[in-house]
């Protein structure tokens, strides 16, 4: 019997491990007091699920193969695997409960003795399966188990004859140190994924990079300044000071000498701070809850060790999913709150989009007020939010100091030889008139010196400087004359570079950047020597970009610069999108990529590796080509890009396998199933759909391996003129993948336009009753409530729909969740939008209850969502309500949440109800039975 034949029995353990897995995870918030055991079989299984999948792969691999492993039957893997796979059905019948309700998920079902004995059995399994995935240890257990033990018998006793002597191999000195390292270890591991857990946002790099790059001796007159001194000992009555100047005028490196004077500040305790730089030219991973997550980590990384209510909500989330918001917002006053004089520091409000600013201020002025945190800001004179949402503050203008400004520009002049050239005269009419000349800007005199030091002798020096230009636009301005007046392909470089940079859909990184400029018409392959060096592309850019050195991201050198190219994008860059798109395209298409679609994920990653602007290509090609689909080269390239089958399955496999999606995404077959149809319909190119079905070469039906059609990706997507083209054309919407029809996808994508569309256009009838879940409850996956509201707007009735979505009178599976309001499932799943639709627009009664009697506080306490708990009590839930065996509401959230949370959340209510409803002992347990009565557990 070959060793594949045994992997098959193996993969077979692995939907038995997640499943004990999961079903135990349930027990975890509802019973405390076996909470050390239910872990402790969590991590078994873990082990167990990571030792299995290692056996699997070991057995489907080369290395064994090469081997000549033959198993005999029986042998040991195979009687082993077959034992471990009794034992874990074993398992998940007693986690389940069979029979018993979901209310039983209060009771563990196992004895501390029966905890014990099954956590052993699992490590025994995990222990032969780590055993066994090498090609020694599964050569051995390859035989049956007579011919083992016999060679074992052997071994043991060679090894009895060579045994260390007592007093070496028992050292308790040496085994308490083993101990306590691997204590220390765990800890460690534990506290790097918890904060991992909170936050990745690599704001050390973006501090360390600004340090670095400031110059000797410059801003530090900032720390002399009586308004910061005040604020930053306390001296001041308002705990926030807004400094505030002109763009340029170099108030991020101020706050970079701040920061680390805040951080080197000797205090008993000390005082923590947590910052953070906003970056015009990365809005997409600066959303509120990141921010605050940031803060966060940095409060929480200051400490010795992480605080319980971080912990707690680390382990209660089960490591899976981001930090809720509410929770970071409580986390954080929290912190703040027991570490009085912590100090936060926001630099380039100005540079954070507008849909988020005012509301991260109104959250900051809350954590000060209630903390005493103190705050410092920067922006620029626009940034009105400012002094309208944080009324008490002082602020400081911002203007570069002419000191400064010198103090610079002749470390510059040192660092490029000048002064081998130039005399001292020169340097300082140089020096002088361009301090002069500042306008209380950085950045002016900055970009005149490169001007001027790009100059090839000293007379063209002098003649520059004679002839400076004084605005900053207009220094702008001749910069961009001086990149379109280089080499033909310098200035190329120069300019396509910040054609890019304005138009990239995220940040670009240097090896991206040099990727993208090597592509050319003529070249069918990717060649090394067509890329240019990070320091070519600086050179032909004339200093209007850099290089993070941390990140590797490029990015214009100020965010005044990245407004002016926009202000001139038409003029500068009258074709960017479709020159992007065209790039894009021919990149894809290059002959590297014509091995692909590829097999594995080895070789998908490799080849991300090896060509870094694959990802982004393959990701943001229709981006670019959706608002410029009209043009004609861009017609062109797209009709070359669909007629190279490899070209298209590598696209669409690179972007699912970027996006970490599942193998069936990404699989080989899935991908050569995905059409050119399903490529322009998912990007919205309504031309090129039309052009594609007139040719008449592909159904408009057609399937991809995952059952996806071209209209199920419109409406995945909201492309709603895609949409009727489609349905003009024979489209069928009730053709399903795996989730549903066109009309479930557009809910659960929550637009709304596409969802009327589809209703009122076509006909299509928002009260399912298939095998699928209703419309309706696809909104509860991404908390849809505009989808959730347009639905009963075209007459979905909420009464009707039950059980995780389903229309009622599923399955015999489905019972269970068939009983429950889809009012009560968004309790359960923390669906606050949703929620708060339903309560704020009165189509439900807040004391609903389940056939079992839980109320929607019951469900929303054991989603542990918080903030709906806190919505409805706000709407008049019933805190005081019993389920059918006497569980109280107020039980049941008070268990769920510790009590810094509940305090923070409800407030004195909680409080109030205590009083008024009586204490726990005279009302009884969360079971309804009075303490007194109670016997020993």
């Amino acid at each position: 019997m070959d060793p594949e034949s045994a992997a098959v029995g193996i993969a077979g353990l692995l939907p038995l491990i997640a499943r004990a897995a999961k079903t135990a995870a349930e027990y975890k918030d509802a019973v405390i007091s076996a909470k050390a055991s239910i872990a402790a079989l969590t991590t078994e299984l873990d082990a167990l699920e990571d030792s299995a999948v290692e056996l699997y792969e070991f057995l489907k691999g080369e290395s064994l193969t090469s081997s000549n492993i033959r198993l005999h039957r029986p042998c040991l893997i195979l009687s082993c695997t077959a034992g471990c796979e009794a034992k874990l059905k074993l398992l998940c019948r007693k986690l389940s409960q069979d029979g018993n309700g979901r209310r039983n998920r209060f009771l563990w079902p196992f004895s501390e003795k029966e905890d014990q004995k099954i956590i052993q059995e699992l490590h025994t399994f995990t222990t032969w399966m780590h055993f066994a995935s090498s090609v020694q240890g599964c050569r051995l257990l390859s035989r049956p188990l007579n011919d083992v033990m016999d060679i074992l018998e052997n071994q043991l006793g060679q090894l009895r004859a060579v045994q260390l002597p007592e007093h070496m191999s028992k050292n308790p000195d040496t085994v308490q140190a083993q101990q306590l390292l691997l204590v220390e270890t765990r800890a460690r591991q534990v506290r790097q994924a918890t904060l991992d857990w909170i936050s990745t946002t690599r704001y050390l790099e973006r501090h360390e990079a600004l340090r670095l790059s400031r110059a000797k001796g410059t801003g530090d007159w900032i720390l002399r300044n009586p308004d910061y001194i005040r604020w930053r000992d306390g001296l001041d009555t308002a705990s926030t000071l807004w400094c505030h100047g002109k763009q340029g005028s170099g108030k991020t490196n101020l706050v970079s000498i701040i920061v680390d004077n805040l951080l080197h500040i000797h205090s008993d305790p000390p005082k923590p701070v947590a910052f953070f730089y906003f970056d015009h030219q990365d809005q997409a991973a600066q959303h509120p809850s990141t921010v605050l997550a940031c803060l966060l980590r940095q409060l929480v990384e200051q400490l010795p060790d992480i605080p319980h209510s971080v912990g707690s909500v680390y382990e209660n989330s089960n490591t899976k999913g981001a930090l809720p918001e509410f929770e970071c917002q409580r986390l954080l006053t929290e912190l703040l709150r027991d570490r009085k004089g912590a100090y936060i520091v926001l630099d380039a409000l100005d540079e954070y989009t507008s849909d988020y600013r005012t509301s991260l201020l109104q959250t900051i002025a809350q954590f000060s007020k209630v903390s005493g945190a103190r705050v410092l800001l920067t922006s620029s004179h626009e940034t009105q939010e400012i002094p309208s949402t944080l009324r008490k503050h002082q602020s400081v203008k911002i203007v570069a100091q002419e000191a400064d400004i010198k103090r610079y520009i002749r470390q510059e002049l040192g660092a490029k030889g000048v002064y081998e050239l130039a005399d001292d005269e020169f340097v300082g009419q140089l020096v002088q008139k361009l301090a002069e000349g500042a306008d209380g800007m950085f950045l002016l005199p900055v970009l005149q010196l490169q001007g001027i030091l790009r100059e090839p002798t000293l007379g063209d020096m002098e003649d520059s400087l004679k002839n400076l230009s004084r605005g900053l636009n207009e220094v702008l301005g001749e910069t961009i004359a001086r990149i379109r007046n280089l080499s033909d392909n310098r200035s190329r470089v120069g300019m396509l570079t910040l054609m890019y940079l304005v138009h990239a859909a995220r940040p670009l990184t240097a090896a991206e950047l040099s990727d993208l400029l090597a592509i050319h018409a003529d070249r069918k392959r990717v060649e090394q020597k067509y890329r240019p060096t990070t320091r070519m592309i600086l050179e032909c850019c004339q200093g209007l970009v850099t290089i993070d050195g941390k990140t590797g991201d490029v990015r214009t050198s100020h965010s005044s610069i990245q407004e002016y190219l926009l202000a001139n994008d038409e003029r500068l860059f009258p074709r960017a999108e479709a020159i992007f798109a065209i790039n894009c395209l021919r990149y894809i298409q290059l002959s590297d990529f014509e091995t692909g679609p590829w097999d594995t994920g080895a070789e998908i990653k490799s080849h991300m590796d090896k060509y870094p602007f694959l990802n982004y290509a393959t990701r943001f090609w229709g981006k670019h080509a959706y608002p410029s689909e009209a043009d004609a080269a861009v017609q062109a390239q797209l009709s070359s890009f669909f007629r190279s089958r490899a070209a298209t399955a590598v696209t669409n496999q690179v972007r699912q396998f970027a996006m970490g999606r599942k193998k069936d995404y990404w699989s080989p077959e899935e991908c050569l199933s995905f059409t050119p149809l399903h490529h322009a319909c998912r990007h919205g190119l309504l031309r090129t759909a039309e052009g594609l079905l007139d040719e008449g070469t592909i159904d408009v039906n057609q399937a991809t391996k995952q059952r996806a059609t071209a209209l199920i990706h419109a409406a995945s997507s909201g492309h709603v003129d895609i949409i009727r083209l489609l349905m003009e054309r024979g489209a069928d919407p009730y053709l399903c993948n795996w989730y549903g029809n066109a009309l479930h996808c557009a809910v659960q994508a929550g637009f709304v336009d596409t969802v009327r569309e589809l209703v009122l256009k076509w006909g299509m009838n928002p009260t399912y009753t298939g095998k699928h879940r209703t419309y309706l409850g696809c909104t509860l996956d991404r908390d849809a409530a505009d989808a959730f509201e347009t639905l009963i707007d075209l007459g979905v009735d909420i009464n009707t729909e039950k059980g995780w979505g389903r229309a009622t009178g599923g399955t015999e599976d489905d019972v269970e969740l068939d009983d429950l309001h889809i009012f009560l499932e968004a309790c359960s799943t923390g669906c606050y939008r949703i929620v708060d639709l339903l309560v704020s627009r009165g189509w439900v009664d807040v004391n609903m209850k389940s056939p079992d009697g839980w109320t929607a506080l019951h469900w929303a306490a054991r989603g542990r969502n918080l903030t709906i708990v806190k919505k409805l009590v706000e709407a008049g839930a019933d805190i005081t309500a019993r389920d059918n065996e006497g569980i109280l509401a107020l039980d049941l959230v008070q268990q769920s949440y510790d009590p810094p949370a509940l305090e923070f959340v409800l407030g004195s209510y909680i409080q109030g109800l205590r009083k008024g409803y009586g204490s726990r002992a005279q009302q009884g347990d969360r079971w309804g039975t009075p303490v007194s009565q109670r016997g020993d557990p």
